[in-house]
């Protein structure tokens, strides 16, 4: 990457959630309704981070740090299930 040149966080973390979950190529238009819901819920996400934390704030403050532990323990529940699905780690190496 060069300097200058943003880095494509979403993007990356799409194609390695996409290389998990689907082993194959997938038709046109599942494929695309796959990434647009992945960045949909990024989009969903972000939106929630720049309403909900408080403006201004140098540091991060107490109802900050509650929406982020919210989003976080949200986001762990989930994974633990799509870890158990996608992830098996029974007879691997």
């Amino acid at each position: 990457m060069t300097q200058g040149t943003p880095r494509r966080r979403i993007a990356a973390m799409y194609e390695g959630f996409r290389n998990s979950v689907y082993k194959g190529p997938l038709p046109r238009d599942q494929a695309t309704e796959v990434r647009r819901a992945f960045f949909a819920g990024a989009a969903s996400l972000y939106a929630i981070m720049m309403k909900e934390t408080d403006d201004g704030e140098e540091e991060p403050t107490t109802a900050n740090l509650r929406t982020m532990a919210e989003i976080d323990a949200e986001l762990r529940e989930w994974g633990e299930g799509f870890d158990a699905e996608f992830m098996p780690t029974a007879g691997t190496a």
